[in-house]
């Protein structure tokens, strides 16, 4: 087989790989390393298929061959990353590392080390990769974003709302951090800023339910009954399959008085989800499942 009909072989795996069809993914890349047993490209890209498919030990193999061949830092990444698949973020550590002594400027190595140190939930470690990430590259959100998590895990708010504010000027349209960031800021009781966060994320994504409910928490206790309701509501829009936007509008016309728009809504969480049976019970209210 030529070198050309090779690399179309190749072109077409990596084609049906990206677009999902792994058995077809598959058996070209097996087929092209009959060929070429020293394929480095190949076996990486096939150590990464095999990890999808949850097939950890050939897929560790095959990632490992190729680092023998030709030894690189993305390799080594790679083999880092399927160890983290497969829960031995030890030895993801390890190589991790390896791939930083051929490449020490490589911030996705830095980076990398940061999640599995925060999976092992060693946060100084976890902070110190990031911020080395940094270093290497510094426009990075997901860097500042995970640091910002990790500070908020910790009650150091001032940092973790300085590395949000640093996540959004590098990704402007990333819904999460503006979630974070309101819900961090409303814990606080920094109300108007928490609000102003949380309405841009919905500019983005007006479809996530979860904003419309921590915006109505925010106006309930603000005794903005008008606005709270106008927010679960809209959550109920966009997703009528949450059962505790229902259990929180049931408790918002409880709190007011109107027991029967109250037991509607409760009436309608237990029917999405029985667990709240017993949360209503604790409160002293009964409901049947109709």
């Amino acid at each position: 087989m030529s070198t050309d009909e090779i690399q179309n072989k190749i072109n077409r795996a990596v084609k049906y790989h990206k677009i999902g069809r792994f058995p077809e993914a598959e058996i070209i890349y097996r087929s092209v390393l009959q060929e070429q047993p020293d394929n480095t490209h190949v076996l990486n890209l096939f150590g990464i298929l095999l990890s999808q498919l949850e097939q950890f030990d050939e897929a560790i193999e095959k990632v490992k061959k190729a680092i023998e061949f030709e030894p690189n830092g993305y390799y080594y990444k790679t083999l880092g990353n399927i160890y983290m698949e497969k829960k031995e973020v030890q030895e993801a550590i390890y190589t991790y590392k390896q791939g930083l002594l051929l490449t020490p400027d490589d911030h996705d190595l830095y980076f990398s080390l940061g999640l599995a140190y925060k999976n092992l939930g060693e946060k100084d470690q976890a902070l110190v990769y990031y911020e080395k990430a940094l270093e290497k590259k510094a426009d990075l959100p997901d860097a500042y974003f995970n640091m910002g998590n990790i500070y908020r895990s910790e009650n150091k708010t001032a940092d973790a709302v300085d590395c949000y504010k640093e996540a959004l000027k590098l990704n402007p349209t990333d819904v999460d951090i503006y979630i974070n960031l309101g819900n961090l800021l409303k814990s606080v009781d920094e109300v108007d800023q928490a609000i102003f966060f949380l309405e841009e994320a919905l500019k983005i994504k007006p479809d996530v339910d979860l904003i419309y409910i921590n915006l109505a928490s925010i106006y309930i206790e603000k005794n903005d009954i008008e606005k709270s309701l106008l927010y679960l509501e809209r959550a109920v829009e966009v997703n009528p399959y949450n059962a505790d936007t229902y259990y929180c509008l049931g408790n918002l016309y409880r709190s007011h008085i109107d027991l029967e728009k109250s037991l509607h809504y409760y009436q309608k969480a237990v029917e999405i989800d029985e667990t709240y049976i017993e949360k209503l019970k604790k409160i002293g209210i009964q409901v049947i499942i109709q």
